[in-house]
């Protein structure tokens, strides 16, 4: 079966961590189309939010990790 996007298939597709209440550990692409905002999964229940990402209650959601930040910083200049 073929999927269709209404933003085609050029846009943005994210790594996402499925929370582990809704399914056993798991973590899949999403198209940004596909994405919403929910204060309602805060906080995430999966293994690898602890190595990503750092919980900020006063947000209600997340800010990247040191290691995150690392990694992220390594592919904007280009050094994977």
């Amino acid at each position: 079966p073929s999927i269709t996007f209404s933003r085609g298939e050029v846009q943005p597709f994210y790594h996402c961590l499925v929370d582990t209440r809704d399914r056993p550990v798991q973590s899949t692409f999403v198209a940004e189309e596909n994405i919403q905002m929910s204060i309602e999964a805060y906080p995430v229940a999966h293994p690898g939010c602890e190595q990503l990402l750092v919980a900020v209650d006063s947000l209600v959601g997340y800010l990247p990790s040191p290691r995150l930040e690392g990694i992220l910083n390594r592919q904007r200049l280009g050094d994977r």
